[in-house]
C-alpha cells in the first residue's frame, strides 16, 4: 500500500521525521560552535561578581588619585619648595603664557617609594567663556596609575570660593579607563569637591559628591551614586596616600535576564593615614582591599 504522505503522486512529499531533524542539530551544533567561540575571560567577567567589585575599585581610585594636583593654583607650581614636595615626584614644567602646567611621572622612587604613575597630567588654568568662572581642564597624556590608564578630558569648575574653601563642579564625558588586558570602561561624572585651604599650608582636604553614570569592560551599564560623602585628607594626599578616610560608594550593575546588582564600596580609616575599602558584593560576599 502506497504511503500517502509520502508516495502519493501528484502531492509533494513531506519530509520524513528524520529529514526534519536533521536541520535542528545542525542549528544545535552551530550555536555550540558559536558559544564555545566566546572568550572564556569574557564569560568569566559577565557574571562573576568578585570580578567586578575589583574593576569597581580600580576605576575609583583612577578617578581620585590626581585630583590633588588639580586644585593647585598655578602660581604654587612655581614655588620650588612646593613642586619638590608634591606626592609622585613629577617633573613640572609651567607656560606662564598658555597658564598650563604639565605634570610628567616617569619610572624610579619618590621619597624612598615607587613612583605608580606613569606619562603626564596637563593642566590648564582659564576662564569659561559661558559664565565666566574660573576652570582648571584636565587632559590626560598617556597617563598611567597603577595599571590603569586614562584617556579624555575633564573640567573644574569653580563655583564658590572663601578664605577658608573652594567649591569645584567636576565633569566629563566618555572619560576611558584602559586596563593592561586592552579592555576599557568609560564614564560621565558629575562631581563637586570642596577643597579646604589656608594660606600658609594649601590645602588642608577635600570632600567629593555626586555620582557617575557610564560601562564597565564587559559593556555592561553602571551607575554609581556617593551615598555617603568621602573626605581626603592633606597631610596623608602629600605622603601620596590618596584613599579617602571615610565615605560610601554604591555601583549599580545593569543585568540583561536578572534584576540588576548593587555592589558597595566603604572607604575606612585605620590609623592616621592608612586606610582600606570594604567591597560589599551584592552577594553577600566582602572583600578588603588596601590601600
Amino acid at each position: 500500500m502506497p504511503n500517502f504522505l509520502f508516495d502519493h503522486p501528484g502531492l509533494s512529499p513531506l519530509k520524513k521525521p528524520d529529514q526534519l531533524a536533521k536541520p535542528l542539530w545542525i542549528f544545535s551544533i552551530f550555536l555550540t560552535l558559536a558559544f564555545s567561540c566566546i572568550d572564556p575571560e569574557v564569560r568569566r567577567l559577565q557574571t562573576n561578581q568578585s570580578v567586578e567589585g575589583e574593576e569597581l575599585y580600580r576605576i575609583s581610585k583612577a578617578l581620585d588619585e590626581h585630583l590633588f594636583y588639580a586644585f593647585q593654583s598655578i602660581w604654587s607650581y612655581n614655588d620650588s619648595s612646593r613642586v619638590a614636595n608634591l606626592p609622585g615626584c613629577p617633573s613640572v614644567a609651567v607656560e606662564g603664557e598658555e597658564q598650563e602646567v604639565r605634570l610628567t611621572f616617569s619610572s624610579g622612587t619618590c621619597h624612598g617609594n615607587p613612583i605608580v604613575r606613569r606619562g603626564s597630567i596637563l593642566l590648564k588654568y582659564q576662564r569659561s567663556p559661558i559664565n565666566n568662572r574660573d576652570m582648571v581642564l584636565i587632559t590626560y597624556e598617556e597617563y598611567q596609575t597603577g595599571d590603569a590608564t586614562l584617556k579624555g578630558q575633564r573640567a573644574l569648575s569653580l563655583v564658590a570660593s572663601t578664605r577658608e574653601s573652594r567649591t569645584w563642579e567636576d565633569r566629563a564625558s566618555e572619560l576611558e579607563i584602559i586596563y593592561p588586558s586592552g579592555s576599557r570602561s568609560k564614564h560621565d561624572l558629575s562631581f563637586t569637591h570642596t577643597v579646604a585651604q589656608t594660606f600658609i599650608t594649601g590645602l588642608t582636604g577635600f570632600s567629593t559628591e555626586g555620582q557617575s553614570v557610564g560601562r564597565n569592560q564587559t559593556g555592561r551599564k553602571i551607575e554609581m551614586q556617593i551615598t555617603q560623602t568621602k573626605q581626603f585628607q592633606g597631610d596623608c594626599l602629600r605622603q601620596n596616600l590618596n584613599r579617602p578616610l571615610s565615605g560610601t560608594e554604591v555601583w549599580t550593575i545593569e543585568r540583561t535576564t536578572t534584576s540588576a546588582v548593587q555592589h558597595r564600596l566603604n572607604f575606612q580609616r585605620q590609623d592616621a593615614c592608612q586606610t582600606h575599602t570594604l567591597i560589599q558584593l551584592d552577594e553577600g560576599v566582602e572583600m578588603q582591599k588596601a590601600p
